[in-house]
Parts: C-alpha cells; sequence; structure tokens
C-alpha cells in the first residue's frame, strides 16, 4: 500500500485570534534529512507561545510560511531515520524506538499526526510514563533548567531539599512551568524553601509537588506577603511567570538571581534562542532579513534592552549585585535525559490537567488561553 502524502495537523494560515485555529489536512513532512528523523506523534502539548505566535507576536523579527502547524513538544515513535544518517547522525536511535521532546530555535509543528525533528532533541521516553505525559514535560523542563543553568545554578548530585540549596520563589506555581519548577528547584537543585503565588484552591497539590510557602495572589499582595528586612528570609533565585518582574527586584537577596519568561526579553537571550538553529527548513519560521545580524551586533542587543524594559531591569538587579536575564526555552536532550531520570524513580511527575483528541484542539487552546489550566494541556494524535 502507498504511504499517505497528507496528514491531519493543528495549524493556522493567518494571524489572529483562535477563530484563526483548524485541525486540516497538509502535507506530510519528509523525507527527514540527515541526522533528522520522522516521528509518528502520539502526543503533544500546548504552550502560551503556541498563541502568542499565532496573535503574530513575533513577525517583526520572523517571516512564515502557510500553514504554520502548532506545538513544540512531542512524544511519539521514530518511524524512519534521515537519508545517509548512521549511528553517530541519529544519536544511536533506531526506527520502533518511543521518543519525546521539544523542537530546537525557530522550529514548530508538533500538535500532527507526524513531525520531524533532529535527532538531538529526541529522549527515550520513560517506559513508567505515558505518552500524554510525556508530551507535556519537554518545553517547561527545558526553560525551568535553562532559567537555573543561565544564573549559574549547577544540579545537585542526588534528588531532594538541603539544608543550604537556594531560596527559590517562584510566580505563577500552577501553570505548566510552575509546577515543574517546584519539582526541579528541590528535586535537580536542592532548594532549601519554595514559595510561589497561586489561587488558594491550588494549595494543596503545589504543596504535594514541594512548595513550602503558598502565596494567595487573588486576596495577598506577594511583594508585601513575602517582603523582609532580613536578607535571610529573600530570595537567591526569582521565576518570574507572570510578567511582574519589576515588581519582584525588592525580594531578591544580594546576589539574588531573577528570570523573567514574559516581561523584557533581552537581546542575549534572543541571541541564545536564534543561534540554537540558525538555518531551519523553509517549512518554519525564519528571521527576517537582517534581524539576526542586528540582534547579534552590541548596538542590537543595546537597543532590544532599551525597548523592552529589559535593560533597566539588568541595571536594577546589578544594583544589588544580582542579575537579570530572559529565558526562551530550545530543544535539548541533555537536559531532558536528567529530567526523564527523575520521572523514571517517580521523583519528578507530569502535571496534565486535561488530555483532548486532536479534533477537539481549538477547544484545547481556549482552555489555555482563558488562563485556568492548572497543569498541561496535552492533545492526543491517535484519536
Amino acid at each position: 500500500a502507498e504511504e499517505p502524502t497528507t496528514m491531519r495537523a493543528f495549524c493556522y494560515d493567518r494571524f489572529g485570534g483562535p477563530e484563526v485555529g483548524y485541525v486540516g489536512s497538509v502535507p506530510k513532512p519528509g523525507p527527514p534529512a540527515k541526522g533528522e528523523v520522522l516521528v509518528k506523534v502520539h502526543a503533544a502539548s500546548l504552550n502560551p507561545v503556541d498563541y502568542k505566535q499565532r496573535e503574530g507576536g513575533l513577525r517583526i523579527i520572523l517571516g512564515y510560511g502557510w500553514p504554520q502547524i502548532f506545538g513544540f513538544d512531542f512524544s511519539g515513535v521514530i518511524v524512519e531515520l534521515g537519508e545517509g544518517s548512521g549511528e553517530n547522525d541519529t544519536g544511536g536511535f533506531v526506527v520502533g524506538d518511543e521518543v519525546f521532546g521539544m523542537v530546537k530555535g525557530l522550529r514548530k509543528g508538533t500538535v500532527a499526526e507526524f513531525c520531524i525533528v533532529t535527532a538531538d532533541v529526541c529522549v527515550k521516553k520513560p517506559k513508567n510514563i505515558s505518552h500524554s505525559e510525556a508530551a507535556s514535560v519537554p518545553l517547561v523542563a527545558t526553560t525551568v533548567v535553562s532559567s537555573f543553568a543561565q544564573s549559574f545554578f549547577t544540579d545537585t548530585d542526588t534528588p531532594g531539599p538541603t539544608a543550604t540549596g537556594p531560596r527559590v520563589l517562584i510566580l505563577r506555581g500552577s501553570g505548566g512551568i510552575g509546577t515543574m519548577a517546584i519539582q526541579l528547584s528541590k528535586q535537580m537543585y536542592g532548594a532549601s524553601f519554595v514559595a510561589t503565588t497561586a489561587s488558594e484552591s491550588k494549595t494543596e497539590e503545589l504543596q504535594k509537588l514541594g512548595a513550602d510557602k503558598v502565596v494567595d495572589y487573588k486576596t495577598k499582595d506577594f511583594v508585601k506577603e513575602l517582603a523582609s528586612d532580613d536578607d535571610s528570609q529573600l530570595f537567591d533565585f526569582i521565576i518570574d511567570g507572570t510578567g511582574e518582574a519589576n515588581r519582584c527586584i525588592s525580594l531578591l537577596r544580594p546576589r539574588g538571581k531573577l528570570v523573567s519568561l514574559l516581561a523584557s526579553p533581552s537581546g542575549d537571550a534572543l541571541q541564545r534562542w536564534i543561534a540554537a538553529d540558525p538555518q531551519p527548513p523553509q517549512r518554519h519560521a525564519r528571521t527576517r532579513m537582517g534581524v539576526a545580524s542586528f540582534i547579534n551586533s552590541s548596538l542590537g542587543e543595546w537597543l532590544i534592552d532599551l525597548t523592552t524594559g529589559a535593560g533597566a531591569l539588568k541595571r536594577k538587579c546589578k544594583a544589588k549585585d544580582g542579575f537579570y536575564t530572559h529565558v526562551i526555552a530550545s530543544g535539548d536532550s541533555g537536559t531532558l535525559c536528567n529530567v526523564a531520570a527523575l520521572m523514571a524513580i517517580g521523583r519528578v511527575k507530569a502535571c496534565v490537567q486535561e488530555v483532548f483528541p486532536l479534533s477537539k484542539a481549538a477547544e484545547a487552546m481556549a482552555v489555555l488561553e482563558a488562563n485556568h489550566a492548572s497543569g498541561k494541556i496535552v492533545i492526543a494524535m491517535q484519536d
């Protein structure tokens, strides 16, 4: 029988609101090039960056071909190796391996029946977790680990909190990144204390994941609640998942580190993101002519920091001998391997709120956009 040349995918062919997303038939990608693999996707997860790109949030710097397929995270089975790929090119993976991961750099397109990814973003899926659980993890875990790594924290040798570990604050603990950040703070970075913000109904769930203090942001101001004249009660590391980085500076200890995932993208963060995969295949977003060289210039970096407010945040943190950066995740199997190992021994768990079939992908996106998700929204391809 002939291989089908089309597949079903969740896509959009113009910028706009939720109404532009649809599930339709698109050409099946292939064949994979050297160093790439074709994955039959069993599950993919949605992230806020999916609807931000659909709204056209990055069109100043990125050019797109249509249709664009949603999705950065995947879990599935390798069905084809890139042409002429030896063992080294595909990381030792073989057809039939169950793998999960996140695409790198400017690539996307995982909410589809098939996707082509570079082998270096794939990790073998632990047997004790489902495809839906695995698909929920890569972007959020990579974002959290990148946040710690770029702030010069090193992971501990044994999982679990330590008395001398960092004090960590995570804004928006119940989201996809928040639930992973609480766990990895303790299990990978040995945090001695983790505080977070969430609605009261989520408190118990977040304490089970490892949060020591949960501030109800609906009834209390987290800055007042956590303020202290005693530096020992302030924070070594703050992850801003709400865009309130500016309000966090008073809560940093001297030499504390602040990372934002929403507010004030910095020139250096954009440089790292584009460098992860400088020339993705034509079907993906590409940087517009001249944009990459501008972002990589010292003038470009300075102008981006000036216009986004990253420069001001860097200066305010520096006044405390601290440090500010913005983090944009990119697929990385090394990072994910460590997280997969913690999942395999039950130290870290996937927090999935709901799994939707591909036919209901637009509904899944609506749940994510309403901002009510606690944990991740996953789409299962095999309806």
